[in-house]
């Protein structure tokens, strides 16, 4: 199914989200003041508007109210955002997403303004590059929800030419695969069976919560 989102704020974070939807196949709508960060993302654009978000006739220009969701991606203009969370949140929109720097406006935009979600981009990539550099084997980390975490991994050379069967992740670390990337195959292996056999060059990527993630993350990557 298709959705609409609205992207507010363009600057790299803006810009990838759009770019990252519009790739998974949904109707994007951009807007910023700046009309250089607008040309920029006009290919992956249902259409941009020039403007500042905070103005009411910019957001009925915008037709705020017919979006899934919207992300607010100006984290740098803390003021601006809150106003744009509350009136968004005002006019009813459903689904609130806002980018902050720091959890103590992030409470605020949250707890306060009423922001559905709110994202922490550069402490997230900081994890993520810890994670990565003290775990070689750790391609990739997400956390879900506050109790579920899902990590990408090369498969380790114990895995070879042994089946989930066999390897019983679920019941040793209380962890599913959830699906495999195979060498020389387009798509990916989903909710793979229980005799599927592990393959040189094979990636995966396992969920579950965020301690036994951790406790599996720990045995297969150090």
């Amino acid at each position: 199914m298709r959705r609409k989102y609205l992207v507010i704020g363009l600057g790299r974070f803006g810009s990838a989200v759009m770019k990252e939807l519009h790739q998974a196949g949904h109707h994007v709508v951009g807007c910023d003041k700046n009309e250089a960060l607008l040309e920029a993302v006009e290919a992956y654009a249902e259409y941009v508007v020039q403007g500042n978000a905070t103005d009411d006739a910019v957001l009925d220009e915008l037709n705020v109210e017919v979006f899934h969701s919207i992300v607010v991606a100006m984290a740098t203009e803390f003021e601006a955002s809150l106003v744009i969370v509350a009136k968004l949140k005002k006019r009813g929109c459903k689904h609130v997403v806002v980018k902050s720097n720091d959890h103590f406006r992030g409470e605020i935009l949250s707890e306060i303004v009423g922001a559905d979600s709110v994202v922490y981009p550069e402490e997230e990539s900081g994890r993520r590059t810890a994670r990565q550099l003290s775990m070689p084997g750790l391609m990739e980390y997400i956390q879900l929800s506050p109790y579920c975490s899902g990590i990408e991994l090369k498969a380790p050379a114990s895995f070879l030419h042994r089946s989930l069967m066999d390897l019983d992740l679920r019941k040793k670390f209380g962890v599913t695969v959830l699906l495999i990337n195979r060498e020389h195959m387009q798509k990916p292996i989903v909710s793979p069976a229980p005799s599927e056999t592990f393959q040189p060059g094979d990636t995966l990527f396992v969920v579950g919560e965020p301690r036994d993630v951790d406790r599996f993350q720990e045995h297969y990557t150090s």
